[in-house]
């Protein structure tokens, strides 16, 4: 069948239109300060672990000091007004108990019991001075409940609350807190301290302890 051009124009065909591409996505924006934010973090979780440490280090050392009861120490007067100032009495025993198995317990000699050598008073005012009063041991003084006798008596005789009482009565001065070290503790400290150097111009011996020690550095 034909059909009639002019009756039946052609139709133009509109190509689609093509589709554009999608608008390339920007590039991602790079956060300022990110190494200043990763360093202070850093240095929070230092600053934590630091802190746990020095709490766990303290606690550790408290655990280490053995305590006396409360009970056996009733002369131990409290702070005037609760201030800061405070009146230690300090202790040197020689009791030779503590002493580590290494070191020479011959050097030391065998004395058996404990006796206090060393007897101080410490008054310490914080952010301002210590001062310092060392007690001869020898020193002839009233104690109670025992007569005249040597001041370190009173250890032997009552052990730490009655030499408390002895040193109060006599000075004068109220003791707030007590401290006491003996061999092995002094030996210790002097070990944190790197050792101590001394001098001896001449030989030393001692039969009665075993001491003997040649002349020179030790």
């Amino acid at each position: 069948m034909a059909f009639d051009t002019e009756t039946f124009p052609e139709i133009p065909v509109t190509p689609p239109a093509s589709t554009p591409p999608p608008p390339a996505s920007p590039p991602p924006k790079k956060k300022r300060g990110g190494f200043f934010r990763k360093a202070i973090v850093a240095l929070l979780v230092f600053g934590v672990v630091v802190v746990f440490g020095a709490i766990g280090y303290l606690t550790w050392t408290e655990g280490r000091i053995e305590r006396i009861p409360e009970a056996e120490l009733t002369s131990l007067q409290e702070p005037a007004g609760g201030g800061e100032v405070k009146n230690f009495l300090v202790v040197g025993t020689d009791d030779r108990d503590s002493m580590p198995d290494d070191w020479d317990q011959g050097f030391f000699g065998e004395f058996a019991g404990r006796r206090a050598d060393v007897i101080m008073l410490a008054h310490m005012v914080p952010g301002e001075r210590v001062q310092l009063l060392s007690i001869p041991r020898d020193l002839k003084v009233t104690i109670p409940g025992s007569g005249t006798n040597r001041i370190n008596a009173a250890y032997v005789v009552g052990g730490p609350d009655l030499l408390v009482q002895s040193v109060q009565d006599e000075t004068g001065i109220p003791i707030h807190h007590y401290v006491e070290i003996d061999f092995g503790g002094f030996g210790n400290i002097v070990d944190s301290l790197g050792g101590v150097t001394v001098e001896f111009p001449y030989a030393a011996r001692d039969d009665k302890s075993g001491l003997s020690v040649e002349a020179g550095t030790q």
